[in-house]
């Protein structure tokens, strides 16, 4: 028994797709009132429209009543290739062809076939012959003419361009957007595939046959793509490769806020592929996302991080995305890198505390100073001090004033800290330098430095020079200073030694505290700043009562020589 011949199993095809037609059409129309939705519901509806007066005109005994009912298929027949065309054009993003002049001319052909088949009685020019085939069940026996012929080769050319369209779309789509373009690509070619079957008459059932169940399957990939990938939603393909070019970081949501797009920035920086975000939700990038995105949208200042992107910062911004009609389809997210910005911000309002905490130190001290230097002038200015008493006073004046200068001097070196960019500097030289202004007063100073060479802000000298100057002021005995050098495996140490009282325990930290210490706690300050611009870092590890030990550590890269180093320290 041949399909043809039953009746049952002929319909079954037909009636399954009026069901589904009108299906996805509803469940299309309803979902959104879009010009792309709109379309793909208008298509649907008419494969339905089709598919049911197919089955009348084949139930239907009669010539006339099969002519009627192929007059109404024509309606569907002549005008689904070119709404297939819009409805690609519209989904590629390219709305040059729905203006009303091209709607006109696109309609023009079809128009002209449908006339010529409500009145082929008058010429003959679409149908030559029709006569029943004697099955009351199968389609009338026609022959074609002049009509058909244009009407088919004008719709083969239609699905021609939509399909040359899609694969030119496909090819130059990035891998994520190739995923909804070939669906509809697929669905294009079905229908040519149904149209090359059924032309030659081959099986003997109508083209129309054919052509019913080639856009059903049609429709029912789009509608797949539809509510899986989203293929509504869509970001305009022409703009891929600009959104690549860019610097920043693109991504692209719909309005439940599952990925529909995320360029080759964002990917690269996580180490993902397109497939491991593609319509997943938002917060698969970073859970705090869908919260900036919300902050975002109130036009708040918002900065994201990733979690995969180390300690980058990003700058989010949100731009939403509407169709012609003015409603929203989807949200452009714009994160812009901020991380120098950020850091920038936080080191500024660092060194502002830090300027602000010295400016009242050093203001305090030297208006201390000042008192002192008010009080015995005071004293001198009245007589009231002779002999061994005015020279105290004195040397009291001249120790207030050398402290305000300490103050100045160090208000000058801060400001400068960080200004020039860092250099390779011999360690020996930076010593000597030291010691040329005057400040270790009668310390011997031995150095053990090789060729040692570090990369460091100009001002290194000034951390022997304050060293120095403690070892002075604070060291009490202290006669000597030795400066050595060892390995600790890949950093290189300093060694700074004295063999003056050496520091309590519970000071070893806080002399590098802003304004700890007689002297206003300004000079190891410096020092461990000035230190800490290249990564260096200053300690001080010595014993009380066996002089000050200070090591400076200088990490991998950082340091350089001509010589192999000494395993220990200077003895």
């Amino acid at each position: 028994m041949s399909i043809v011949a039953d009746p049952l199993l002929l319909s079954l095809p037909l009636a399954a797709s009026v069901v589904i037609s009108v299906v996805l059409a509803g469940y299309a129309w309803f979902q959104s009132r879009r010009r792309t939705r709109g379309l793909f519901a208008l298509m649907s509806v008419s494969v339905g429209f089709l598919a049911a007066t197919y089955w009348m005109e084949l139930a239907s005994p009669t010539l006339g009543g099969k002519l009627f009912w192929n007059g109404l298929e024509y309606i569907v027949n002549v005008t689904i290739p070119p709404l297939f065309l819009l409805f690609t054009y519209t989904f590629l993003g390219r709305g040059e062809v729905t203006t009303r002049r091209n709607l006109a001319l696109l309609f023009v052909i079809p128009a002209i076939s449908l006339a010529l088949v409500w009145t082929n009685d008058l010429h003959f020019q679409f149908y030559t012959e029709v006569s029943l085939s004697g099955e009351p069940f199968t389609s009338f026996v026609h022959s074609y003419g002049i009509g058909f012929v244009v009407h088919s080769a004008y719709s083969m050319a239609l699905l021609l361009i939509s399909v040359a369209a899609l694969t030119a779309a496909y090819l130059r789509s990035s891998p994520m957007h190739r995923r909804q373009v070939r669906l509809v690509l697929i669905a294009a070619i079905m229908p040519i595939v149904a149209l090359v079957i059924g032309l030659p008459e081959v099986v003997p059932l109508s083209l129309t046959y054919f052509f019913v169940v080639g856009f059903t399957a049609a429709g029912v990939l789009i509608f797949i793509g539809t509510f899986r990938y989203e293929l509504f939603d869509v970001v305009p393909l022409a703009l891929e490769r600009m959104v690549e070019a860019v610097d920043d970081g693109i991504i692209v949501v719909d309005r439940e806020e599952r990925i529909l797009f995320v360029n080759g920035l964002v990917l690269r920086r996580l180490g993902w592929g397109e497939e491991d975000v593609y319509a997943r939700p938002l917060d698969v990038l970073s859970p705090d996302l869908p919260e900036m995105l919300r902050r975002a949208r109130q036009r708040q200042r918002v900065e994201v991080s990733l979690p995969r992107d180390g300690d980058r910062m990003y700058r989010l911004t949100v731009t939403p995305i509407r169709d012609r009609e003015g409603l929203l389809t989807s949200e452009l997210l714009t994160l812009r890198d901020v991380t120098d910005e950020v850091k920038a911000n936080q080191e500024l309002r660092r060194a502002n505390a830090k300027l602000s905490l010295l400016n009242s130190i050093t203001r305090h001290d030297i208006l201390n100073q000042l008192t002192v230097v008010r009080g015995y002038s005071e004293l001198l200015a009245r007589g009231g001090a002779e002999g061994g008493a005015a020279s105290e006073y004195g040397k009291a004046i001249a120790a207030a004033g050398a402290s305000i200068e300490r103050q100045v001097r160090f208000t000058r070196d801060y400001q400068e800290l960080g200004a020039a960019a860092p250099r390779w500097e011999r360690v020996a030289a930076a010593l000597e330098r030291a010691e040329g202004l005057g400040l270790g007063g009668p310390l011997e100073v031995i150095a053990d430095l090789d060729a040692i060479e570090v990369l460091a802000d100009p001002l290194l000298d000034r951390v022997f020079s304050i060293l120095l100057d403690n070892t002075v002021r604070h060291g009490r005995t202290a006669t000597t200073v030795r400066v050595g050098h060892e390995l600790r495996g890949r950093d290189l140490v300093i060694v700074y030694r004295d063999d003056g009282v050496g520091i309590p325990e519970e000071d070893k930290e806080r002399i590098f505290e802003l304004g700890h210490g007689a002297g206003g706690g300004v000079g190891l300050h410096l020092a461990r700043q000035i230190l800490e611009v290249t990564g260096m870092h200053i300690r001080e590890v010595g014993g009380p009562g066996e002089g000050a030990r200070f090591e400076i550590v200088v990490p991998p890269g950082q340091w350089r020589m001509s010589r192999p180093p000494a395993l220990s320290p200077p003895a």
